[in-house]
Formats: structure tokens, C-alpha cells, sequence
């Protein structure tokens, strides 16, 4: 599958964006942030995500 056949490219993503209304929309490569997952760890064990599961479902 190339860029052009995928369903939810950069280009389409940032279209539907600026048509909700949003004046910018960022896209980044999804990868490991050593420097930043030691501070991301400590906020998770002080539970300060409240109820909100999502972010540590990502970290373990």
C-alpha cells in the first residue's frame, strides 16, 4: 500500500482538520521518548490522570 491508497494520510487528516475549524494540525512520528518516560512514570504513580486509564495503557 502506498501514501496515495491509504485511508487516513497526513493530507486528509489535516483537510478534515481545517474544515472542523482547527488552524494548524501537527503530525508526528509515534516513538519512544526516553528522556520525557522517566517524568511520565512518576505523574502515573501519583495517579494524577484521576480516572482516566488511557495514559497508562500506553507506558507499561
Amino acid at each position: 500500500m502506498n501514501r496515495k491508497e491509504q485511508p487516513l494520510s497526513s493530507q486528509f487528516i489535516k483537510s478534515v482538520s481545517a474544515q472542523l475549524g482547527f488552524s494548524y494540525c501537527g503530525i508526528s512520528k509515534a516513538e519512544f521518548l526516553a528522556e520525557e518516560a522517566p517524568r511520565l512514570e512518576a505523574w502515573l504513580k501519583k495517579k494524577l490522570p484521576g480516572k482516566n486509564e488511557l495514559p497508562g495503557k500506553s507506558f507499561r
